[in-house]
């Protein structure tokens, strides 16, 4: 037997672009509590996706940072460690047809999102726009420990970074500007999209 469902949004959030298809469950065996547990999943999520007028979203933060990188934890020190002093990270974005393309990237860590600049017109801000769903991930050890990954909600950020964030980016890579050969002046013209990665998720050991 099928089942077809479709959760119900709510309509003021008309910008939400995930979760449109329509839930198809093929199981005969308590249908009804599959579809509420998903639906229930999908508006949670729903929930967290609220977007402003500056593209930020309405997400708890202190809080929610606390639990994800816990400095009580060896691991959480290490993870906090890494995210200073890193300056490579993975960005994997989904395309239109559930297609996975990490990338390398440079970042920066604020302590609630991570800073990601980019070039106008590139596949990751299109895949963003239509799936905002993305994993960031760090090097491991080559021996299969330090591992650090994270899931969460990428947008373009429409407000420039604030002086201290980009003084601190441009310090981070200033050696790694100079062997693009470029000014910070010249990178801002060039990569001049201001991705934010809100984290929701954090896995490794």
């Amino acid at each position: 037997m099928k089942w077809n469902f479709r959760c119900s949004f709510s309509p003021s959030l008309p910008d939400t672009k995930i979760f449109t298809t329509p839930i198809k469950i093929t199981r005969s065996a308590f249908p009804a509590a599959i579809v509420v547990r998903n639906c229930m999943l999908k508006l949670k999520i729903e929930h967290h996706y609220r977007e402003t007028k500056t593209g930020a979203l309405d997400l708890e933060k202190g809080a929610h940072m606390a639990k994800l990188i816990d400095p009580s934890t060896e691991f959480g020190r290490r993870v906090a460690q890494r995210l200073r002093d890193e300056r490579i990270i993975w960005l994997t974005t989904v395309s239109e047809v559930n297609e996975p393309h990490p990338r390398p990237v440079w970042f920066l860590w604020d302590g609630e999102t991570f800073l990601i600049f980019s070039q106008a017109g590139t596949h990751k801000l299109e895949h963003i726009r239509g799936n905002p769903m993305v994993s960031l991930n760090l090097d491991g050890d080559g021996m299969g420990g330090d591992i650090i990954v994270f899931t969460g909600e990428a947008w373009a950020d429409q407000q420039a970074p604030p002086k201290d964030q980009w003084d601190e980016y441009t310090q981070k890579y200033t050696e790694g500007m100079k062997r693009i050969g470029m000014t910070a002046q010249e990178f801002a013209a060039g990569y001049s999209v201001l991705l934010r990665v809100k984290p929701l998720r954090l896995r490794g050991h």
